[in-house]
This record gives structure tokens, sequence and C-alpha cells, in this order.
């Protein structure tokens, strides 16, 4: 499904963005560096991925970014209101990348559900 596929690169996308926005507030510049790599990381493997095995990685793949930015919640020097908010739209926005592209990859191309056997 190309729709799912584009949402999840939206949502990395916005990730993105939001773990850059964190460089201009009062977030150390090596925790703004973190988090933008975790970001970063998640999207990258979980698109090149094969697409019968995105299902079986999706966990792992996006604990890294989880872990990168719950390590930048905890390094973090003073915890602002606004700053949690981003990091926690940050999580979110990688978490709903990565579920949006196993919806992608459980599809075939002509719209039925692969039926994955273990």
């Amino acid at each position: 499904m190309r729709f799912l596929r584009q949402m999840s690169i939206t949502c990395f996308g916005l990730a993105l963005s939001v773990s850059l926005v964190l460089k201009s507030l009062a977030v150390p510049e090596s925790l703004a560096e973190l988090a933008f790599l975790s970001v970063l990381i998640t999207a990258t493997l979980s698109h090149f991925l094969p697409s019968g095995h995105v299902g079986n990685w999706g966990a792992p793949v996006e604990i890294v970014s989880i872990a990168g930015l719950s390590g930048v919640y905890m390094g973090l020097p003073e915890r602002l209101p606004s700053i949690v908010t981003l990091i926690l739209f940050c999580a979110i926005l990688s978490f709903a990348g990565v579920v949006l592209l196993i919806l992608a990859n459980s599809f075939d191309s002509k719209g039925a559900i692969y039926k994955y056997e273990s």
C-alpha cells in the first residue's frame, strides 16, 4: 500500500524535524544530536529492511528511537514542559512511522494481506 508507506515517510520526516527543533531550545547540543541520530537510524533501518522482515524487526528497530529519546529526556538539565512535549511528540511520530511501515509491508501489490508463516 503506497499510501501507508508515504504516511510512514511523512511521520519520520516530521520526527526528524522535531528532533532538529530541539537544537534551538535549551537542550545541550550532544543530546539534540542523539535525538536526531536515533530517529534517523530508526527511519533508515526500517526502510532498508526487506519487506518480509520489517514485521519481525519492527519492535527492535523502534527500540533504537525510544532508547535514544529516553536518553535525551534523562540527560536534560531542566525538564521544561515544551521540551518534554517535543520529545514525546518525536517518539510518537517515530512509533507511528514504524507501525505504518509494518502495515504497508503486510500487503502485497494487489492489496491482499501476506500470510507470514513461522
